[in-house]
């Protein structure tokens, strides 16, 4: 339990230091924006939005990285990792229809669209596709080390 504390505080050191040690919540969840130019096409990104899907991918990839080397030995590593990748799920769903949204306005206006932006899209919807799969795999690891224990422990 001690470990999966240092390594959970590990990672939000980890979220602090790529964001430049911003420490007090008003910088986090004040209404600013974050500004992206790409070429020729500007986005701008809620300030709430960046952070949540950053540390939800942070927390991700570690933990999988983590369950990874462990060879899934680590169960309440692996229920982390099920939680924070049902989020990141969630979360890229929700990505996916605001950008399904986006698409059908700019083609009601004619508006051109970037390929880019369809690029962007097709990997966030197979980056959600793999989550999918993976998280299904996770689960079934889990139950299988659920039924061996029970077997164990019931000769």
């Amino acid at each position: 339990m001690k470990k999966e504390l240092l390594f959970i505080l590990f990672i939000i050191l980890l979220f602090f230091a790529i964001h430049g040690f911003q420490i007090n919540t008003t910088s986090i969840l004040e209404d600013a924006t974050i500004d992206l130019n790409v070429h020729d096409t500007y986005f701008v990104i809620p300030k709430v939005y960046y952070w949540t899907y950053t540390l939800l991918f942070l927390f991700s990839i570690c933990y999988l990285i983590r369950i990874l080397v462990l060879r899934f030995a680590n169960r309440l590593a692996n229920y982390i990792y099920v939680i924070v990748n049902a989020l990141l799920i969630v979360w890229l769903i929700f990505e996916i229809h605001a950008l399904n949204v986006l698409f059908r306005d700019f083609q009601q206006n004619s508006i051109e669209i970037d390929q880019l932006f369809y690029y962007f899209f097709y990997f966030i919807t197979t980056a959600l596709i793999f989550s999918v799969i993976f998280e299904v795999y996770v689960l079934y690891k889990v139950w299988n080390q659920k039924q061996e224990t029970s077997k164990i422990h019931t000769k």
